[in-house]
């Protein structure tokens, strides 16, 4: 935000913080809908039972409960890097990506295999 305050379009374009900001704002408005999205669709692809409307209704809810579960910001960042740093991002950021990268060979591994096979 530092390097935005020092550009100078045609002399006449000079304070473009706003406008940056605007564009961070939207990019997580975007980013925090689609995930909304995704877990509207995979809880309704999980579970069948109930309809798309109502797992959007559940979803929404229990975002909106849990958005009041931290009394403050630091109380908040504190859990971030706590938890999250140690419990959830090896899972979500090395040991799910390595499972499926293994899944993906095997399928490549044995699909071969199987043309191989088939055709002498």
């Amino acid at each position: 935000l530092r390097s935005v305050r020092l550009i100078e379009i045609a002399n006449f374009l000079e304070r473009l913080d706003p406008v940056i900001i605007l564009l961070i704002y939207i990019g997580i408005f975007v980013k925090m809908t689609a995930f909304y999205l995704g877990a509207v669709i995979g809880l309704s692809y999980l579970i069948q039972k109930l309809s798309f409307k109502i797992w959007t209704i559940i979803v929404g809810v229990f975002i909106y409960a849990t958005s009041f579960a931290a009394p403050n910001f630091i109380y908040h960042t504190w859990i971030g890097f706590t938890r999250n740093l140690v419990y959830d991002f090896p899972v979500f950021q090395i040991w799910i990506p390595l499972a499926l990268a293994a899944v993906v060979l095997m399928k490549r591994l044995f699909s071969r295999k199987g043309k191989q096979t088939r055709r002498s």
